[in-house]
């Protein structure tokens, strides 16, 4: 009988309990609304201390992989997120890219795999009606939508 309780009260309690959801819709709406190149790099996900670039506290504790790439032309840096969100719309990751010109892109993955995320994902007001490099392209596949903004040199 005891376990049966107990057993309830658990069930009761987890199904209460949610994951917050960490919402980046005030960290990239400028980028990805009003233009790629509205602000450096830095803004987004990174401080500044003693001329080092280092996570914001509130984005690392929503990662829940970071792959670092590298290769001859150029290297990266990619965050796996836990319970990431932008406009309702999960984020399954943010890439940041620097080619050999020191270049920069960034790429946010959105999971459109059902009808609500897609018809959210389609709300978004991306600006579109910029100069072609400013502007943040987007490729999609019947479960992702990939948004590219390249961002420019932010070193110079």
């Amino acid at each position: 009988m005891m376990k049966k309780i107990l057993c309830a009260a658990s069930l009761m309690y987890a199904s209460h309990v949610t994951a917050a959801v960490f919402d980046l819709t005030a960290q990239l709406s400028p980028r990805l609304e009003q233009g790629c190149q509205s602000r450096g790099i830095v803004f987004d996900f990174y401080d500044e201390i003693d001329d080092e670039m280092h996570l914001k506290s509130s984005f690392k504790n929503q990662v829940a992989q970071h792959i670092e790439d590298g290769s001859q032309t150029s290297w990266g840096d990619k965050y796996v997120l836990k319970n990431a969100q932008y406009r309702g719309v999960k984020v399954k990751s943010i890439e940041f890219v620097t080619g050999r010109s020191k270049d920069r892109t960034q790429w946010i993955v959105f999971d459109i795999r059902t009808p609500e995320a897609k018809a959210k994902f389609n709300q978004i007001k991306f600006n579109r009606s910029q100069q072609p490099h400013m502007a943040p392209e987007i490729e999609k596949t019947s479960k992702e939508a990939t948004v590219y903004c390249y961002i420019g040199n932010p070193f110079g």
